[in-house]
């Protein structure tokens, strides 16, 4: 891998026309971010933020009316930095009377790719726990089904960067296991990884970077650790009471900290430690945005 950015996104701007009146409605403001290579780096947000729409621009599939997008460091989009992504969108579209086998050879073609299909296809669709039904139309498959092979078709030629819009939309607990371990190995192959989701959970687990959208706006770009370390607002202080040898750990707020560590100390108590605490990123997120839910969206 040679280079230190996969992805650069400056000032993006992109506008809709919304409602009977047709009235003009900003859904991208000045979006900039980006994603460093080698790591797995999740884009949040709720419904409406502006996830899908930036992915959108960013592989050229709409277009902004500001803003520039490159790849790899310095590559706009084109045929040889496509042939290197892997993309599963969201809502993605299906040929019904195709099979699992044709739909992914569709794609190995589409990628410029010649020889080692049928290896290739055996390999994925066993990783995808779907080689018993490599042979049956896609009209039969469950939305499950349909996200799986969906991902296979995203890892299929080995690409550098996989760009993944809600992996693990609609899947039961055994299909989130499999996307996890893909992405995990993935990660291991050395693959760049952007995914978007509503499930911070998963984002927890599986990024080391993280980039916030809200209203259309990037809240916060930086690593998965500071995000939540910058967003608590609680400690726990670990301690020994006089005459015990057993630690004791209490938690308190950061506007308290200070008289409780006066207070153990005036009791004789040996402070062991101070650290922030484990802060759920679910409970960090809402932190942000609680600020912007009172804030129109712009309408031009």
């Amino acid at each position: 891998m040679n280079f230190m950015k996969a992805l650069i996104v400056r000032d993006l701007e992109k506008t809709f026309l919304d409602g009977f009146w047709r009235t003009k409605k900003k859904v991208l403001k000045k979006v900039s971010f980006q994603v460093a290579a080698g790591q797995t780096t999740g884009f949040v947000g709720v419904n409406g933020s502006g996830k899908t729409t930036s992915l959108k621009c960013i592989l050229n599939f709409i277009f902004p009316e500001q803003g520039e997008i490159l790849f790899f460091d310095n590559q706009t989009i084109g045929p040889k930095v496509k042939s290197q992504i892997g993309y599963l969108p969201e809502r993605p579209y299906y040929y019904d009377f195709l099979t699992a086998e044709e739909f992914l050879k569709f794609h190995w073609r589409l990628a410029g790719k010649g020889q080692g299909f049928h290896l290739a296809c055996r390999q994925i669709l066993e990783k995808v726990n779907l080689l018993q039904a490599r042979h049956k139309k896609l009209k039969s498959f469950s939305k499950g089904m349909l996200q799986r092979v969906g991902m296979a078709q995203a890892i299929l030629h080995q690409p550098q960067f996989l760009i993944l819009d809600e992996p693990m939309s609609g899947l039961d607990p055994d299909g989130r296991l499999i996307i996890k371990e893909i992405i995990r190995e993935e990660q291991k192959r050395g693959t760049t990884i952007f995914f978007s989701s509503h499930l911070l959970g998963d984002m927890e687990e599986l990024c080391q970077d993280l980039v916030i959208i809200h209203q259309g706006q990037v809240k916060y770009e930086g690593s998965m650790n500071q995000f939540i370390l910058k967003s608590n607002i609680d400690y726990r202080i670990t301690y020994v009471p006089t005459e015990k040898w057993d630690p004791l750990e209490i938690i308190v707020g950061k506007e308290k900290l200070q008289g409780e560590i006066d207070r153990l100390r005036q009791g004789q108590n040996q402070i062991l430690k101070i650290t922030p605490a484990q802060l759920e990123i679910e409970k960090a997120f809402s932190q942000l945005i609680s600020a912007d839910r009172s804030t129109p969206e712009t309408q031009i």
